[in-house]
């Protein structure tokens, strides 16, 4: 039998995914849960995306849309602003880390977001060649290092705060970083590691084979 026109829109099932994916995430997620989330057949939703994997495609183009990077300045302060946003936004909707991570590069909206930031990044003196690279290694970084602060142990711990600190007091090189001052910040640490991917960046896209070769020849 032939189901009956949805009367749903695309907007609404992937807002609806997107909490779903919250609540049950990425393993537990299936269309029927989303429909009966929804209160529909589960095949109005197929109305609306062809299978599950459409639908991931569209969750992630959603959230990368809702960013607000920094739009003018320097390029190492375009990329800068749009990992922070990618941060936040990931913070905020820890269930989709391993969506950004993993997904691709597909739909209309977020490829027209892409060429966007290449072009603006030209303008600024970073050629595409060399911006796509930066893009990827960049969001690598920032969903790696969001993915460290939201994870939960696999199967769990038995290990106390307080067992896990008399462990590391116990080794004189792990200690002695406690003692000076070592601290777990995550924001400082993003920022530091951003700002020393952005600094070292070469503009020029053959510079990073030139220097990798002189590394390669030196080790």
């Amino acid at each position: 039998m032939t189901p009956r026109p949805a009367t749903t829109t695309v907007q609404q099932v992937v807002r609806a995914a997107t909490q779903l994916l919250g609540t049950e995430g990425v393993e537990g997620f299936s269309m029927r849960r989303l429909g009966a989330a929804m209160g529909v057949d589960p095949m109005t939703i197929y109305h609306h995306v062809p299978n599950k994997a459409a639908l991931f495609d569209l969750v992630v183009d959603e959230l990368w849309s809702e960013l607000h990077p920094q739009t003018d300045g320097s390029w190492r302060r375009q990329v800068a602003s749009l990992a922070h946003e990618l941060r936040r936004a990931l913070l905020q909707h820890p269930q989709l880390v391993a969506l950004v991570a993993t997904r691709p590069v597909v739909t209309p909206r977020l490829l027209g977001l892409v060429d966007q930031t290449l072009g603006r990044l030209a303008d600024q003196g970073l050629p595409p060649a060399a911006a796509m690279p930066l893009l990827d290694c960049v969001v690598a970084f920032t969903v790696g290092k969001v993915q460290g602060e939201v994870r939960q142990p696999t199967g769990g711990s038995d290990t106390t705060p307080e067992q896990a600190m008399a462990n590391v007091a116990a080794l004189p090189h792990l200690g002695r970083a406690m003692a000076e001052g070592y601290d777990w910040q995550p924001d400082e640490q993003f920022r530091l590691g951003l700002e020393a991917l952005l600094t070292g960046w070469p503009v020029t896209p053959g510079a990073a084979e030139e220097v990798s070769s002189e590394s390669t020849a030196e080790s």
